[in-house]
């Protein structure tokens, strides 16, 4: 479904609702997390990882929100650049603009130019040389951009490199901090927003309903009648008597909805009641709607493999291996469940995931 934008008004509902990560709270003009697109700005959404640490992407670039300020009249984010975050030399050397329309960077930081990949049988001031990437200079020389690539980071005004020989470590400290930016929050439209149309919308898709035998449900599920209400992959199957849904061609069970801690409990329809004889296939998370809780991870259960009854119940390279007995698994091969996702075949079989 497309809707433009949403206000903070009382009238639409869904949008109360803050985007919550660690210590960060945020609401219009920014979504994400459990505030659907239309309740901020389509470039403004946040997204959090497992460790609660927020991020926005930027004309192509992560950047991790440190800290969001709208208690003032202003809004205003501390950002860095995620690549920017570790070493210096395995950064991605690349300049972006952030859209001048929805960001204006404080004055108090400046615009520093990194040269790279520089002509080796010249001299730079300011230098260093990254393993397996040659020559970098923050010297602000224009007559290097003859003899060098460039790109551009955010630093305080105060920051000046050394003549000679650059600080790399002080530099990454600085980087690291991060840079002050504002949000331009006058300049995002929302005109369309107080239609009494897209109240009704909302109105409506606040409500939640209930499928088989689970109630209180709303986005990203919906049933027939709502699909403007929920995500387009998570329709509900009602006529079992169960709220089910279809991921990758299986069917799953919702058992659980909490919609103040955002925690949905999903159960394999093919293993609800035993781990034998389910239908083997993998399942594609979509993990950019429903990512996994914390304290989630994947099994690996290997089936058919042939029979090796000395190998089973034991531990290699981190990975738990034990043998999973079904009454009606042929006697020439063996079922094994691992406890960790596998990067590397362990036994030969066809490998299954799932929750």
């Amino acid at each position: 479904y497309h809707l433009p934008c949403a206000s903070s008004k009382q009238e639409l509902g869904w949008c109360e609702a803050l985007f919550q990560c660690g210590d960060i709270a945020a609401s219009f003009p920014f979504w994400g997390g459990n505030r659907p697109k239309p309740c901020g700005h389509g470039s403004l959404e946040l997204h959090c990882n497992s460790t609660n640490i927020t991020s926005l992407n930027i004309s192509d670039l992560d950047y991790n929100v440190f800290h969001i300020n709208q208690t003032s009249n202003t809004l205003s984010l501390r950002l860095a650049r995620t690549d920017l975050l570790g070493s210096f030399c395995s950064a991605t050397f690349y300049s972006t603009t952030l859209p001048p329309e929805i960001f204006e960077v404080s004055p108090i930081y400046k615009n520093l130019t990194i040269f790279y990949l520089c002509n080796p049988s010249l001299h730079y001031l300011s230098k260093y040389t990254c393993p397996g990437r040659g020559i970098i200079s923050a010297y602000q020389n224009p007559k290097y951009h003859s003899s060098c690539q460039s790109f551009t980071v955010n630093v305080p005004k105060t920051f000046f490199p050394e003549e000679e020989q650059l600080n790399l470590t002080y530099l990454e400290s600085v980087l690291r901090k991060g840079f002050e930016v504002t949000v331009k929050t006058d300049e995002i439209p929302c005109e369309e927003c107080s239609s009494s149309s897209t109240i009704e919308h909302y109105n409506r898709c606040n409500q939640p309903f209930r499928c088989g035998n689970r109630g209180g449900l709303l986005y990203p599920f919906w049933i027939p009648g709502r699909e403007d209400c929920g995500h387009p992959n998570f329709k509900l199957d009602c006529s079992r008597g169960f709220a089910e849904l279809n991921i990758s061609s299986v069917r799953f069970r919702i058992l659980h909805a909490n919609y103040n801690s955002r925690i949905v409990r999903l159960a394999s329809w093919d293993y609800i009641y035993s781990l034998c004889g389910g239908n083997p296939l993998s399942v594609q998370y979509i993990q950019s709607v429903l990512p996994f809780a914390p304290d989630t991870e994947l099994l690996t259960i290997y089936v058919g493999c042939p029979n090796n009854t000395d190998d089973t119940g034991y531990y290699r390279a981190g990975f738990y291996v034990e043998e999973l007995v079904c009454e009606d698994t042929k006697k020439a091969t063996e079922n094994y469940y691992v406890w960790r996702n596998m990067s590397y075949t362990l036994v030969h079989g066809e490998d299954i995931e799932y929750i």
